[in-house]
């Protein structure tokens, strides 16, 4: 998984936290030190018509979302239940 994010987010913070929580390895990339790669995102936010929130998740079938959509999406994988072996 990468999660995108930012210093001073709540929902960053709780994204990774819980994929913390259900053991799945992830990498964080801070986009508010690099204005290239924040427009990146924005970029192929715009382009599937996402608001501009972070974070953003990507796992390997692409776009996830943001925290909501994460905790849906673990969910969902029966996570909480143990999924390390589906996802990674």
């Amino acid at each position: 998984m990468i999660v995108f994010g930012k210093d001073n987010c709540e929902f960053c913070d709780k994204a990774k936290g819980l994929l913390e929580e259900v053991t799945i390895p992830y990498i964080y990339v801070d986009i508010g030190w690099n204005s290239a790669l924040k427009q990146g995102l924005l970029d192929y936010l715009d382009s599937i018509g996402t608001p501009h929130t972070v974070p953003q998740v990507f796992g390997d079938e692409g776009h996830i979302g943001g925290y909501d959509k994460l905790a849906w999406y673990l969910q969902h994988k029966g996570c909480f239940e143990g999924c390390f072996e589906e996802i990674v």
